[in-house]
């Protein structure tokens, strides 16, 4: 009788979690699709706007002509894997003729920020992920 008792306590408390599992595991698909139409707020400087996460994607690489390069695209994987990186171990050179008209773009979008702050970006020594890079990075993985 004892171990009937414990066999039912168990299925009460796994039902639930067991039942949800199950649902999500039949539903995914819907349920990202909802998500994909879901709306954020954000609110900036007293401005909120209500948005969705392909509606902001777009908003962000909108400056960038609303696509980025793969070799922008790998810049901010590389970043968002591994923090700051340098620019000097990188090899790049912040010039018109070489990297900057790849890197400035990406920049200018407020997806990058240049370290030391405050320096032009032909002095950076090194290249950091913004939060907006960041959610544009946390929005590209949820696709």
């Amino acid at each position: 009788m004892a171990i009937a008792e414990l066999v039912l306590k168990y299925i009460e408390a796994l039902i639930w979690p067991v039942t949800a599992v199950i649902f999500l595991v039949l539903y995914h698909d819907p349920i990202l699709a909802l998500l994909e139409k879901s709306k954020i707020t954000l609110s900036l400087f007293g401005v909120s706007v209500e948005m969705t996460l392909s509606q902001l994607e777009s908003s962000m690489t909108a400056p960038l002509g609303g696509v980025l390069t793969p070799q922008q695209w790998d810049l901010l994987k590389e970043i968002a894997e591994h923090g700051n990186i340098s620019v000097k171990d990188k090899g790049f050179v912040m010039s018109m003729q070489k990297d900057l008209p790849w890197i400035r773009p990406v920049r200018n979008a407020g997806l990058i920020m240049t370290l030391p702050d405050g320096e032009y970006i032909e002095q950076a020594k090194e290249i950091a992920m913004t939060p907006l890079g960041e959610l544009l990075m946390q929005a590209k993985q949820k696709r």
